[in-house]
C-alpha cells in the first residue's frame, strides 16, 4: 500500500499515460511507474474501476508495477483471481 503525495498532484506539463491528450490543471503522477493522468483516466489496471478521485493521503494499492482498486488488491492478497 502506499501513500498518495499531495506533491503528486501537480507537476509541469506533460501528456495524459492513457488518453495522450494534455495535462493541464489537477492531475495524477506516479513517477516510479511513469505514469502522469488525467483524474477522470485513472483507473484499476485491473478491474478499471475509476480512481481518480483519490486525495492528498488516501491509499493506492501497486503490485508488479501495476495499480489496484482495494477490492482488486484484497483479491490478489487472498489469492483470488484477478481476471
Amino acid at each position: 500500500m502506499a501513500k498518495v503525495d499531495p506533491e503528486l498532484f501537480q507537476a509541469p506539463e506533460r501528456e495524459c499515460t492513457f488518453c495522450g491528450m494534455a495535462l493541464e490543471d489537477i492531475k495524477i503522477i506516479i513517477e516510479h511507474l511513469n505514469i502522469c493522468s488525467h483524474p477522470s483516466c485513472f483507473k484499476c489496471g485491473k478491474c478499471s474501476a475509476p480512481l481518480g478521485d483519490l486525495e492528498a493521503g488516501d491509499n493506492l494499492w501497486i503490485h508488479s508495477r501495476i495499480v489496484h482498486c482495494e477490492e482488486c488488491y484484497d483479491k490478489l492478497l487472498e489469492g483470488g483471481s484477478l481476471s
